[in-house]
């Protein structure tokens, strides 16, 4: 579903007494490497998809500007595989890796 679906959904949970939790994990992301290598989110054809239907996208829009990408390659930080679990600096910043050849997946910058 769209925004429109999400807020009716939330809508009548509550009305039986169900709240919502949304999680958003925005790593996810990376599901587009087989498709390209920078870390433009959203890629162009999407923001290009966003102005033709700039109507339909801007009443489902939670936040931001439709018209530029919402993280960069400037929002990511350095790529390093976690290697003292017991560091929390690490483990908050790190990634969860297959071994030292693995990089892992891309991790946001903190703001």
């Amino acid at each position: 579903g769209d925004t429109q679906d999400f807020i009716y959904m939330v809508r009548e949970l509550e009305r039986v007494g169900v709240l919502v939790y949304a999680d958003v994990v925005f790593n996810h992301m990376a599901n587009e490497a087989h498709l390209r290598r920078d870390l433009q989110y959203p890629r162009q054809d999407v923001l290009d998809q966003y102005r033709q239907n700039e109507h339909k996208y801007q009443s489902l829009k939670l936040f931001g500007d439709l018209s530029k990408p919402l993280f960069s390659e400037e929002d990511f930080v350095e790529a390093f595989g976690i290697k003292d679990w017991k560091d929390k600096w690490q483990v908050q910043n790190g990634r969860i890796t297959g071994g030292p050849t693995d990089p892992g997946l891309p991790t946001l910058r903190v703001c």
